[in-house]
């Protein structure tokens, strides 16, 4: 069997080597905006982190990339492959499944956080562009699913049912596989405004200046890359609740 066909074939054990390629991919995006808003921006326009608000906004705005797409492509990737990709049991794999998550939501709320604090210290208008209405919506859809599925698949019988964890147990996958495609735009659109202020306000004299845009480029890419590969997992695969131990 060939690599492709043990990446696509969920009754085939999982493959070492290409396990770790699909969780490096994962790190990817976060990897590119970490060095993005640490490293570039720091020296293009003095961008990098910091949680004071009052003479560093855009210092503190970097968390909200950084936190966004560590929740959202690295650590919601990792979610829904613990099923797939990973040699446990499916108990053992449900728990690392909601640790996962559960830090992926922690992560989208101080991101949410701290553009909030952005908005207060820099006097910025709120809900103006998509990248934001798509990134709200984004966040109580990820809660909601977070939320329901804790209550539906943690608590153990017999409430909620077999029968109700039997039905509710596609519907769960479907949102998710929907909700990484949500993930996904936010991420994107967000990288796209901010190239679109850069544009505005940067100096493409400054040699980092492209750097920082081809590496904008190269986050947005990798976090489409990431959300296929999750997606191929799947996408078209036949599967079904399985009642805990």
């Amino acid at each position: 069997m060939g690599v492709l066909d043990r990446l696509l074939d969920e009754k085939a054990p999982p493959n070492v080597v290409v396990t770790a390629i699909i969780f490096l991919v994962l790190i990817l995006p976060t990897v590119l905006i970490g060095v993005l808003c640490g490293t570039l921006l720091e020296t293009l326009s003095g961008w990098s982190f910091s949680v004071a608000t009052t003479e560093s906004q855009w210092q503190v705005f970097n968390w909200h990339p950084l936190l966004m797409t560590f929740a959202y492509s690295t650590m919601f990737g990792c979610a829904a492959l613990s099923f797939k990709r990973l040699p446990i049991s499916h108990n053992a794999a449900k728990y690392v499944h909601f640790g996962c998550q559960s830090v992926a939501v922690l992560c989208s709320i101080l991101a949410i956080v701290a553009v909030h604090q952005f908005k207060i210290a820099s006097a910025n208008a709120e809900l103006y562009i998509m990248h934001a209405w798509v990134g709200y919506v984004t966040f109580i859809l990820f809660l909601l699913q977070y939320l329901l599925g804790a209550m539906s698949f943690l608590i153990p019988p017999p409430y909620p049912s077999v029968a109700w964890r039997r039905a509710f147990h596609p519907v769960h996958v479907a949102l998710g596989c929907l909700l990484l495609v949500f993930t996904t735009t936010s991420i994107v659109s967000g990288i796209v405004d901010r190239m679109w202020i850069w544009e505005l306000y940067g100096d493409p004299e400054q040699s980092v200046f492209a750097a920082a845009y081809m590496v904008s480029a190269a986050a947005g890419l990798a976090t489409m890359v990431a959300c296929l590969t999750v997606l191929s997992h799947h996408v078209g695969k036949k599967g079904g609740y399985q009642k805990m131990h």
